[in-house]
């Protein structure tokens, strides 16, 4: 069973947000007359958050392969990583909770989940921990079933 997040809502957040910051910043320097030092703090202030953003999009956009053997979760990149369903301490559908947002999360966690109330994480929790907590946020109830029986019954 193949699964892919948000891909394309993530990508488009991407090209946009350093889209804008990168031409606002030259705009910015073009248009006003810095000191190097202003520059060289202004310059490393911009590569630090595009690294962040970056970051954040390949945590994002993940690929997953389901099989009887586990999980396969593939990163932009090709950067791959194997997990037997042994690993994972928690498989759980939750509530993720953010400032603006409840979704509902399907959940493979090599670590204990964090739980605000019993079925409900803070969504920061899960971005907090990439590698460690998978999480599939656009599962149709299908897709769910399919996936439930790929998980070994203890």
């Amino acid at each position: 069973m193949h699964i892919v997040n948000n891909t394309k809502n993530a990508r488009l957040y991407l090209v946009i947000l350093l889209a804008f910051l990168d031409s606002l910043y030259v705009v910015f320097c073009l248009k006003v007359d810095f000191f190097m030092l202003e520059i060289s703090l202004m310059t490393s202030v911009i590569v630090s958050f595009n690294l962040y953003l970056i970051f954040d999009y390949v945590r994002i956009c993940c690929e997953y392969n389901v099989d009887e053997s586990g999980i396969t979760a593939i990163w932009p990149g090709k950067i791959r990583k194997n997990y037997k369903w042994e690993e994972f301490v928690d498989i759980h559908t939750y509530v993720a909770v953010a400032r603006h947002s409840r979704d509902e999360l399907l959940l493979c966690s090599t670590i204990p989940a964090k739980e605000v109330e019993p079925g409900v994480i803070w969504w920061d929790w899960v971005r907090r921990h990439p590698f460690r907590v998978l999480y599939f946020d656009q599962l149709t109830p299908q897709e769910k079933e399919r996936f439930y029986a790929f998980v070994p019954r203890e």
